[in-house]
């Protein structure tokens, strides 16, 4: 992203976005040596222009490709770039104790960007990031590929400590989201999250969603983190595919895969890897 524009800078103040990148410069070149060529290039740059806040004292460099390929990057070149980047920002260069980011990332296409992290502490998500939770961005990932509805009745049976049902209210109008945990302990959490949400607060149940007790017999849209164990797994299709449900998004750890547990009932209408994860998103199948 790249504006000058102090109206794009306070656009995203209140936005669901955490962090953001301005583009300081941008290449066409791929390969092997597209990272070192654009070192070159921006050394040689005589209007490139870097500014930070004066309470950012030392900045971070990261050289990264989008494909996750090890780069080849001259070691001498490195150091003198990272030593020019020190002149013009002023700042110390390191990996430790920085509270600046600059990135050169090489894209599979052939592309090279130079950019520069900005982070918007005043987000909806900033407030709520926790390192012991599901990220509010992946929350909304999964809320989104729901595609929510007004009137709808979307429950997350695995609620944990709330994120995905307090992003789904936060994000999405009207939402009618219903949080269900066993863990009483979870549910004293998720109804602190609920609070905070004033007009938007969601439903908060106490149960075992496995289990037949399970009061609820009619749900919409399920969009949850399915528990790690493969049995708890299998039991979750098998309740789903009697309850009707139009669609469910779900993430699924280790590396694991959804066919070998929805016995032919559901159809996986997209798939994506989020690092280690997969992301399903489901319809059952129709006769």
């Amino acid at each position: 992203f790249n504006h000058n524009s102090s109206n794009y800078f306070s656009c995203f103040s209140c936005s669901i976005f955490s962090d953001w990148y301005y583009c300081l410069n941008y290449s066409k070149r791929g390969g092997q040596g597209a990272i070192n060529y654009e070192l070159k290039k921006l050394m040689e740059k005589k209007d490139l222009k870097i500014t930070f806040p004066r309470d950012v004292k030392k900045i971070r460099i990261n050289y990264q490709s989008d494909s996750g390929e090890k780069l080849s990057i001259d070691a001498n070149l490195k150091k003198a770039f990272e030593t020019m980047i020190s002149k013009l920002t002023k700042r110390g260069i390191g990996y430790f104790g920085t509270n600046g980011e600059l990135d050169v990332i090489c894209k599979s296409e052939g592309e090279c960007l130079f950019v520069k992290k900005m982070t918007n502490e005043n987000s909806e998500f900033a407030k709520i990031v926790s390192k012991n939770e599901l990220s509010p961005q992946i929350a909304f990932a999964l809320n989104f590929l729901s595609c929510p509805a007004e009137k709808e009745v979307s429950l997350d049976p695995f609620a944990g400590s709330g994120m995905i049902s307090y992003t789904r209210a936060l994000c999405f109008k009207k939402a009618n989201v219903i949080a269900n945990d066993e863990s009483e302990e979870n549910v004293i959490t998720i109804k602190q999250k609920s609070k905070k949400l004033k007009d938007k607060a969601f439903s908060v149940m106490n149960y075992n969603f496995l289990d037949d007790k399970f009061p609820i017999r009619f749900i919409d849209k399920i969009v949850t983190v399915l528990p790690q164990s493969r049995a708890k797994q299998k039991a979750f299709f098998e309740k789903t595919s009697s309850l009707a449900v139009k669609m469910m998004v779900v993430l699924i750890k280790r590396n694991m895969e959804v066919l070998s547990l929805i016995g032919g009932q559901f159809n996986v209408k997209e798939e994506y890897q989020v690092g280690s994860d997969k992301i399903y998103v489901l319809e059952p199948l129709k006769d």
